[in-house]
């Protein structure tokens, strides 16, 4: 079975309508995290693999003076995706892969993927992130959010029909060098748990790479500030 169908056939299960006051609590998760890493009300942010835009929808709500573009390559999704946000004029929603993904002259502040990476092989990562490059400029972030490890390996033995994955577990070597390759570095990973009392999630913080033109020096005070607390923690250790 091709990589599409495979996708496809296992998001047909949910091609119903999901009600909209029964969002995920890991998408209300992942916004919380987005607005950490700096979402603002103006930016623009491209989603992939958006499947019926219920993340979509939150992140439009937080942007209400910029826009969000969520893609998908299922038309199925996007279909109802369309249908159920339409009233949101800020949300559009597109059928479109992010590898081959092409917007001529449009350039995002924010790229989101959500459990996405593992439904694509890892020799197809490197084009996805190309696609990213394409799009982006010196400000841009690029927000992952995965499954951890741990979790995709417990998963994968005691509740495989549930998974949709091409690949077990991403290899986040591999992902980083794809990632590093096309012009950004990785600023942050935070594993964090939503489902379990063990971290069954952790999202990533990629940043373009640029040289900086004139660091800033602290503040001598900051750095008394900073000597002071940890001569404290060493006493009373």
């Amino acid at each position: 079975m091709e990589e599409k169908d495979k996708y496809f056939s296992y998001y047909d299960q949910f091609n119903s309508d999901p009600k909209k006051d029964e969002i995920n609590v890991l998408h209300l998760h992942i916004l919380e995290k987005l607005v950490g890493a700096g979402l603002k009300s103006h930016h623009k942010v491209l989603e992939a693999g958006c499947g019926l835009g219920e993340l979509s929808h939150l992140i439009a709500q937080k942007v209400k003076n910029g826009q969000v573009l969520s893609i998908d390559i299922s038309p199925s999704s996007i279909e109802k995706a369309s249908e159920l946000w339409k009233k949101q004029k800020n949300l559009q929603f597109k059928i479109a892969e992010m590898k081959a993904f092409e917007n001529d002259g449009e350039h995002y502040d924010f790229f989101i993927l959500s459990e996405i990476l593992q439904q694509v092989s890892r020799d197809k990562h490197f084009r996805i992130f190309e696609g990213i490059k394409r799009h982006s400029h010196e400000d841009s972030v690029i927000f992952i959010n995965l499954p951890t490890p741990k979790f995709s390996e417990w998963k994968a033995q005691n509740d495989p029909e549930s998974l949709q994955a091409v690949e077990a577990f991403v290899n986040i070597a591999d992902l980083i060098q794809s990632i590093s390759a096309n012009g950004f570095y990785l600023e942050k990973v935070v594993p964090y748990s939503v489902f379990f009392e063990e971290n069954d999630f952790q999202y990533f913080i990629f940043k373009s790479l640029n040289m900086l033109s004139n660091p800033t020096p602290k503040k001598k005070w900051a750095l008394t500030k900073e000597k002071l607390q940890f001569n404290l923690m060493n006493l009373l250790m």
